[in-house]
């Protein structure tokens, strides 16, 4: 899967509701590749709208590229990122397999994937 086509999904999966107070900056990351996004004021914002960004009225908007991150989530690919968020991979199965890893505390792993779920 893209870097683009990660982010689009990320966007159309997005939950304002259920991302409710979060403030953070989360990279998934994998063997061969990762996807940087921060949840602020209710809102996603991915990698790709640095750039975007840049010059804009709303530069300062995106993600910063010198901060760093408050949660590295840990996978073994996007497909299983995927498969997390449309719910056909259970994210405590896949913690206690050691598929599923993150530098963070669990519970705030949990509520990211939360804020990607529609319904």
């Amino acid at each position: 899967m893209t870097p683009e086509t990660l982010s689009t999904f990320l966007a159309e999966q997005f939950s304002p509701a259920a991302a409710d107070d979060l403030d953070v900056r989360v990279t998934f990351r994998w063997a061969d590749g990762a996807c940087q996004i921060a949840i602020r004021d209710n809102r996603l914002i991915t990698g790709r709208e640095t750039a975007e960004h840049a010059g804009s009225a709303d530069a300062g908007h995106g993600i910063e590229e010198q901060s760093e991150d408050e949660m590295v989530i840990y996978l073994e690919s996007s497909e299983q990122l995927v498969a997390l968020i449309q719910g056909a991979v259970n994210p405590v199965e896949a913690f206690m397999s050691g598929t599923l890893r993150s530098n963070g505390y669990l519970m705030w792993v949990f509520r990211v994937l939360g804020a990607f779920r529609r319904g």
